[in-house]
């Protein structure tokens, strides 16, 4: 067990009973009325039609009604709580609390009118007035339980811990012993200051409950932290002699051991109790991420997390956490095959975990499965359709297929998806563009790549691609030079961002600049890139040196396909375009 896990126990919903439900179920008290009784019938029938409003959701029309009722029966108590109450669940505090206290002032002695009164005041942070109120009802009901833990409530939202803890003994006097109740005074001793009477918090669970293990590790951890050792390992060796076969106690002692800065020790119980299959997997990867940080798990410490990540996968081998998280630390470390038939396997067990399957499709693509990353895009879309990423993925699995239309399809959806997020926006509106190009919808693909700039100016990607392809066309050439140039300061090592820049500066007529650009992409990429050579001797054409330009057009063939002019530059010895 990861005994830290005992952090501070808010009692909002462990020793707190619910005052929603009174809130909403309470009986609707009549107060007495000088009004007629004609007034009154009428006013109930406005109180019932009211009602239905409200428990049907139709809250504005339930206003009306409430309101009119309160016309014929202005002392009506019950009218004015179910407005406060229904006020209250719509945020409108004041109003809430308007009504609310009429109610209260019209019938002082309904329980109902005052709890919610007291949660007005619980919600705009009045802690104070909200305690007073239950006060009263412990004054007037000392028997009842629910209004001692409201009234605790109060005390420790109010910081007013001494006092809490006085209202949290008597709870206990009146129900006993309880793990509740004894881990919030812990906690508020603690708060206070005060270990030695949160020690004894403890040690009364202990002499309670003698052979619950966790007690004694809790205390052990509570000794640590005040310098109790002798006690911390009296804890230990209890722990031991009643469970030997403790799935916690290895954890224990390895938090121990760490905090004392016997690193070695420490991470050979951790290796003991991850070994052990009845330690469950949620425990063991919490202890993970105590001892490690994200950071220290990918990369300083990544030996020593794989190796317990490895350990936990052993012992619980069909566990999708397990799995998956073992996955994640395969493609961090890209081991990109084995992270595959992880995954493949985890969303077999459990298809409905979307991070997994977005892990899958990034997988995909760094492996350039362009089918999977198409077909897993397509199963992720249907099953998480609000969800931008999917819609990314696949529609880059087609592009490379050559099925621009559905491509288009995909980053059009994907779009409408990711609104709030800028530069998924800009990634969508940069595909977009490529795919129009590919279209020949040169104008969609001119506005597609302007979008993409507008919500990333940085993107080398985008400004590079756009050049390049306005320079192809000979179009708004002074606007590729710029955007060129940017992309080559953004991404200064990128051979394509290189080639392009030199082809803006060719069409520009700007040969020996352009030169200058092609040789430095030439240097990076131009043993296994033909468009790039082609362009090399292109560029060397036009400066004249045309038996150089030759050599490098038959050196672009030998590399693979060029342009269509390439084999008519190579047999005719000159440039076409």
């Amino acid at each position: 067990m990861q005994f830290s896990c005992f952090r501070f126990i808010f009692i909002v919903s462990l020793l707190i009973f619910s005052v929603t439900g009174l809130i909403y179920a309470a009986p609707g008290f009549i107060a007495k009325s000088t009004v007629s009784e004609k007034s009154r019938i009428r006013s109930a029938r406005l109180f019932a039609e009211a009602n239905l409003a409200k428990n049907t959701g139709k809250y504005k029309q339930a206003e009306k009604l409430y309101l009119e009722s309160l016309k014929y029966d202005p002392n009506d108590a019950a009218s004015m709580y179910e407005l406060g109450s229904l006020y209250l669940s719509l945020q409108l505090i004041e109003d809430a609390k308007k009504h609310t206290l009429r109610a209260t002032e019209i019938d002082p002695e309904n329980n109902y009118y005052k709890i919610l009164l007291a949660t007005i005041y619980q919600t705009e942070g009045n802690f104070d007035l909200s305690a007073n109120i239950f006060k009263e009802l412990v004054k007037q009901y000392p028997g009842k339980s629910d209004y001692l833990r409201q009234l605790a409530y109060d005390y420790i939202l109010a910081q007013n811990y001494e006092d809490a803890i006085l209202v949290l003994d008597q709870l206990e006097r009146k129900i006993g012993i309880s793990e509740i109740i004894s881990l919030q005074k812990q906690q508020l001793y603690l708060s206070l200051q005060k270990a030695d009477k949160a020690i004894g918090e403890i040690e009364k669970l202990i002499e309670e409950y003698s052979f619950e293990v966790k007690y004694y590790a809790l205390l052990a951890e509570l000794c640590v932290q005040n310098n109790n050792n002798e006690k911390a390992i009296w804890a230990y060796e209890k722990i031991a002699e009643i469970n030997p076969n403790d799935t916690y106690v290895h954890i224990s002692l390895f938090d121990f051991y760490r905090k004392k800065g016997n690193d070695d020790k420490a991470f050979n119980e951790l290796r003991l109790g991850f070994s052990n299959p009845d330690l469950d997997v949620e425990t063991k990867f919490r202890v993970l991420l105590s001892y490690y940080t994200a950071d220290q798990i990918y990369t300083t410490k990544n030996e020593q997390a794989r190796e317990l990540v490895w350990i936990v996968e052993k012992a619980h081998p069909n566990h999708p956490r397990a799995m998956a998280l073992k996955a994640d630390l395969l493609y961090r470390n890209k081991e990109f095959e084995e992270a595959r038939v992880l995954l493949k396997k985890v969303l077999e067990i459990n298809k409905d975990q979307y991070p997994w399957f977005e892990l899958l499709l990034i997988v995909e693509s760094e492996l350039r499965n362009f089918e999977a990353m198409a077909s897993e895009g397509e199963k992720a879309i249907q099953m998480f359709p609000d969800q931008a990423l999917p819609y990314l993925i696949s529609g880059l699995g087609n592009i490379q297929l050559k099925d621009f239309k559905k491509a288009e399809k995909y980053f059009k959806a994907g779009l409408n998806n990711s609104m709030n997020n800028v530069g998924l926006m800009a990634q969508f509106y940069s595909y977009l563009g490529d795919t129009y190009h590919e279209l020949g919808a040169i104008q969609k693909s001119d506005e597609a790549y302007e979008n993409a700039i507008k919500y990333d100016t940085e993107n080398s990607t985008v400004l590079n691609n756009y050049s390049y392809y306005l320079a192809l066309r000979g179009d708004k050439l002074e606007s590729a030079d710029l955007m060129s140039k940017k992309a080559v300061e953004l991404d200064p090592e990128n051979s394509s961002n290189m080639d392009t820049r030199a082809w803006v500066l060719y069409k520009l007529q700007r040969y020996p600049e352009a030169e200058v650009w092609i040789k430095k992409a030439y240097d990076i990429d131009g043993a296994q890139n033909p468009e790039l050579v082609e362009h090399y001797g292109d560029i060397l054409y036009k400066l004249g040196e045309k038996k150089k330009a030759l050599k490098f057009w038959k050196k672009a063939k030998e590399l693979g396909d060029g342009s269509n002019f390439l084999e008519k530059k190579i047999k005719e010895k000159k440039l076409f375009e």
